[in-house]
């Protein structure tokens, strides 16, 4: 399973998330999306607003695909409210759906069941600065996912000098060595 960064009007729209037990992105104007290649996408995007620069519409439609599209029941999605300086972790639990009469425009959704909630602060920087991209949607990877994992199991982790993130590994007694 994958864990998924969605942020909708910089993180603006969290507590609708929260309410509606969802994670939604607008660009509604460009329609449903169900069933459509990332090359599909990107042509309603590019005939939605045929001024943008031909990478911005590229940007915006591989975003969307993945919702509709890569997405899968299962796999983690993180959000963040910056009014509370927390990440909200859950699991998505639906397919796409695609509203476009929804609140805020947020149009393209995906039903969620919201776990954790994990401060920022309890963050390294260098996932802090990872998850401090300006994409929309984004695939979190390596020490920011596995980071994000420990926190939300519990297990406690420890900066390193280097302020890297590093899981704690349980203090092993010599007499287990004999």
């Amino acid at each position: 399973a994958f864990m998924w960064m969605v942020r909708c009007d910089g993180g603006q729209l969290a507590d609708q998330f929260f309410e509606q037990g969802v994670v939604a992105v607008g660009w509604g104007e460009v329609g449903n999306l169900s069933g459509l290649t990332r090359e599909q996408v990107i042509q309603k995007v590019q005939a939605t607003w045929p001024d943008h620069k031909f990478r911005k519409a590229v940007m915006i439609g591989s975003m969307l695909h993945k919702l509709a599209s890569v997405f899968k029941k299962g796999d983690q999605v993180v959000t963040y409210d910056p009014s509370k300086r927390t990440y909200s972790v859950g699991h998505i639990v639906g397919e796409y759906m695609y509203s476009p009469h929804a609140e805020n425009g947020a149009a393209h959704r995906r039903d969620v069941n919201w776990e954790n909630n994990i401060d920022r602060d309890s963050l390294s920087v260098p996932t802090k600065n990872n998850l401090g991209s300006t994409l929309t949607i984004f695939e979190i990877t390596g020490q920011a996912e596995n980071e994000f994992k420990s926190l939300i199991n519990g297990k406690p982790t420890i900066l390193s000098a280097q302020n890297k993130f590093v899981a704690e590994e349980p203090e092993m007694d010599t007499k287990d060595l004999l």
